[in-house]
């Protein structure tokens, strides 16, 4: 395309306004995951030592995945510092990035590779521990292809000396990984309600909440991390799609300033969400195993924190036992500090995340 000057000094200031945002939107994700790691070890602490049995992983795994996005995000902040502090417009912006340090790229992108196989390969995990005792097992075969085509796209286009090759590699893995979030997002939502159907059934005179519910299904599904995907996905395809543009008009910088922005927002739910998850299951709020059973729905495996009876009922799980009328019924603490037989049953059975 052939672009002014004017175009150039647009596209650079615009790009340069949008390098900001992202360093806020990096700061406070990394803020948030301090946050989700520091509180679940410190309820993991406070936790007896038959319900830790099994989380520990869970804690090593929420601090890698805080240690290596936080590592990310503090380079690609410095690297937005640096060039927002030595240039003075946007032209010199675009020069600035043509001749940028290439070991930026490098720590990010194999930041962002990790926590793709991190985090994706967490949510694939448990679409296994989902379909494991049913007849569909098999539905975890496709998102697991689509998962490493997703991490030999990255592979590709982290060793690729070739432009086009990256360029596609580039393409192929935001559209794989797209592809693999809808997945495990459907199979994963699918079985939660239904699994939430059947406790229901199952407890007839308990009420539940419904935002609490929805509320679940939204962090154990990873459905912001799909959403963002796809979006990205298609507003990445709207930018590479040639259709014979003269120039530089305005609207597709916007456009790609706009794809750059959910593409940053994508990727820190590539963290959150698995964060979130590990943070429930850490906390006491999540499953660990498939609820198959109506003893199983009881155990502290199921997401609800009514099943879990450790003996450390806090003021959130007193909460959630309120009616929805508004009657709210005291509970009086167990004269047995030990759980019961059943939790102590419950807390050794699936102990992994």
């Amino acid at each position: 395309m052939n672009c002014s000057i004017e175009d150039y000094e647009f596209l650079g200031s615009t790009n340069l306004r949008a390098k900001f945002s992202h360093s806020i939107i990096l700061i406070w994700a990394a803020g948030v995951q301090t946050f989700l790691s520091c509180y679940g070890f410190s309820r993991f602490l406070e936790s007896p030592k038959d319900v830790r049995r099994g989380r520990v992983f869970c804690i090593a795994l929420s601090f890698l995945i805080f240690g290596i996005f936080t590592l990310a995000a503090a380079v690609k902040v410095h690297q937005n510092f640096e060039t927002t502090l030595h240039v003075s417009n946007g032209l010199e912006y675009i020069l600035t990035i043509e001749a940028d340090n290439v070991w930026f790229d490098y720590v990010t992108m194999t930041c962002y590779g990790a926590l793709l196989t991190i985090g994706d390969g967490l949510l694939l995990y448990r679409c296994y521990i989902i379909l494991n005792d049913t007849s569909k097992w098999w539905l975890v075969v496709p998102p697991a292809f689509t998962f490493l085509g997703t991490i030999a796209s990255v592979i590709i286009q982290f060793t690729s000396q070739n432009s086009d090759i990256e360029l596609s590699a580039v393409i192929a893995s935001v559209c794989l990984g797209a592809v693999t979030n809808i997945f495990i997002t459907t199979i994963i939502t699918y079985h939660l309600i239904k699994s939430q159907k059947s406790f229901t059934a199952i407890l007839p005179g308990k009420t539940f909440r419904v935002y609490n519910r929805v509320t679940s299904i939204l962090i154990e599904s990873a459905v912001p991390l799909a959403v963002s995907g796809l979006l990205y996905a298609a507003l990445s395809l709207a930018i590479l799609r040639p259709m014979g543009i003269v120039g530089c008009p305005h609207w597709s910088v916007r456009l790609g300033v706009t794809s750059s922005t959910v593409g940053t927002i994508h990727y820190v739910f590539l963290a959150l969400s698995p964060q979130m998850i590990l943070f429930r299951v850490t906390t006491g709020r999540s499953w660990t195993k498939h609820p198959s059973t109506a003893e199983d729905l009881t155990r502290p495996n199921f997401t609800h924190s009514l099943a879990f009876a450790s003996g450390l009922r806090d003021q959130e799980s007193r909460d959630s036992d309120m009616d929805a009328r508004g009657d709210v019924r005291l509970q009086e603490p167990s004269e047995d500090p030990l759980p019961s037989a059943s939790s102590s049953r419950g807390s050794q059975h699936g102990e992994k995340c």
